[in-house]
């Protein structure tokens, strides 16, 4: 079994999953926790059943897959039903990462998850990394990855933490604001948390 549960997190566009891809290249074990929630969503009866007792039967399409659009227009713009979501696939998460964890070799594992702190499922890990990039880069990089305007990312943002909260929560940070090399900083992340 892996010795160290170690979280990495950030703001959307934030750069986490590219930086989760780097340790992975080093040999480490990566859960991703946001692919996990959406497999999840698909195939845990439980979890399928409580989102229709929620939101209703369209929140899966006629295939039986999960309304994407459809659930980011429920939940954008209510905070409390985004809440009793996040109370039914967090959990149902949470379940699933210690379940893998307990099944890797690795000196550690890395969960990426973009709300590590909110969800406060970070309390359960050893470490935890911050990936820190400033606001206008990350927009930057959003509207080059999703095609979407610059009001849909600042209502995204908006369902995140501060990047100033979520660093209190951690204890090892990278830079990646393009001022400083990205690697260099994972590879020292990486050797400390091996010694």
């Amino acid at each position: 079994m892996a010795k160290w549960k170690v979280g990495i997190t950030g703001g959307i566009g934030s750069g986490k999953t590219y930086c989760a891809r780097i340790f992975s290249y080093l040999g480490i074990a990566v859960y991703n926790a946001d692919q996990r929630a959406k497999w999840i969503m698909h195939h845990d009866g439980e979890v399928r059943a409580r989102l229709i007792g929620l939101l209703g039967p369209d929140v899966f399409d006629r295939q039986g897959n999960l309304d994407k659009d459809f659930m980011r227009k429920r939940v954008f713009g209510d905070a409390t039903l985004r809440q009793e979501i996040n109370a039914i696939v967090h959990p149902a998460v949470g379940k699933d990462y210690k379940r893998w964890h307990e099944q890797q070799q690795t000196p550690y594992t890395l969960k990426e998850a973009a709300l590590l702190v909110e969800s406060g499922s970070y309390k359960e890990l050893d470490h935890l990394i911050m990936v820190q990039s400033p606001i206008p880069l990350r927009i930057q990089r959003i509207m080059a990855r999703d095609h979407i305007s610059i009001s849909e990312i600042r209502n995204r943002m908006r369902t995140q933490l501060p990047e100033s909260e979520k660093s209190r929560a951690s204890n090892l940070f990278i830079d990646n604001s393009g001022c400083f090399p990205i690697l260099p900083q994972i590879v020292a992340i990486h050797i400390k948390l091996l010694e």
